[in-house]
């Protein structure tokens, strides 16, 4: 026999979250891949005792709240983020790539068009010319570009008669990434989010504005034969964040799908 029905099916939660983190809010890195993601608060109680009515609970204390889940894809520079800069990250560069081509059908006017081939450290790419029919004049025809990722690309600005470009850079790859840590111990705060989408696309999205890595790397490696994936935990735990409202420093729960 039911004990009760459902009051609000707008309140059911389905699926898991996009999880993001950075130092700015208008900033943040999607981390990918994740298990066990889970949003945590807790406090303590503040209770002084009375000569004629025991116990009287009079406010809270260390008022915190964390998210964690474990990385199912392991990216160092997203580690670092993470960790607050108590890490350096290098790249390391490979051997520059001279003349690499890129053929592209599929283009419009407006439209960004990405450079295949990235430089490793993030610094725009080389542009050596762009050819349709004819070559194109960069700042009239087409201007170099970076979209919301830093990554380099091309906007064409005018109509040109061409059914294929071809664009011509140079690029350098990274050889290897690197992080190391050890000796710092100042752990900068990072805004942290997970955002779950309905059917209908309505958020129901956490927010910890102040929060700090607790957790060091620990990434088991399982056997070859298992089938399974190198996963590392990751553990934030947000603080008072004072340059906010008081009420509204610790964290914010938005949604969209409990409404109509």
């Amino acid at each position: 026999m039911n004990q009760t029905t459902v009051q609000d099916s707008r309140t059911i939660r389905f699926g898991s979250g996009l999880v993001e983190a950075g130092e700015e809010e208008s900033a943040l890195i999607n981390l990918g891949a994740m298990v066990g993601i889970t949003f945590s608060e807790e406090w303590e109680a503040i209770e002084i005792q009375s000569d004629n009515a025991g116990k009287i609970r009079v406010g809270t204390a260390n008022h915190v709240a964390g998210l964690s889940g474990e990385l199912q894809e392991i990216n160092l520079q997203n580690l670092q983020m993470l960790r607050g800069n108590i890490d350096n990250f290098e790249n390391i560069p490979g051997t520059l790539v001279d003349g690499a081509e890129q053929t592209i059908a599929d283009w419009a006017v407006s439209k960004f068009i990405k450079i295949e081939h990235q430089n490793g450290d993030g610094s725009a790419v080389v542009i050596n010319s762009v050819t349709g029919e004819t070559a194109l004049v960069e700042g009239t025809d087409y201007i170099v570009a970076q979209n919301e990722y830093g990554e380099t690309g091309i906007i064409v600005q005018s109509e040109i008669e061409a059914e294929n470009l071809v664009i011509n850079y140079d690029y350098t790859p990274n050889k290897a990434i690197r992080l190391s840590s050890g000796g710092k111990t100042t752990i900068e705060p990072r805004i942290i989010r997970v955002t779950n989408l309905n059917e209908q696309g309505k958020k129901f999205q956490i927010t910890i504005f102040k929060a700090k890595n607790q957790e060091g790397i620990n990434i088991e490696l399982p056997s070859d034969s298992s089938g399974e994936i190198a996963t590392c935990p990751i553990n934030l735990v947000g603080e008072l964040d004072d340059s906010r409202a008081v009420g509204s420093q610790l964290f914010e729960i938005y949604d969209e799908q409990g409404v109509y």
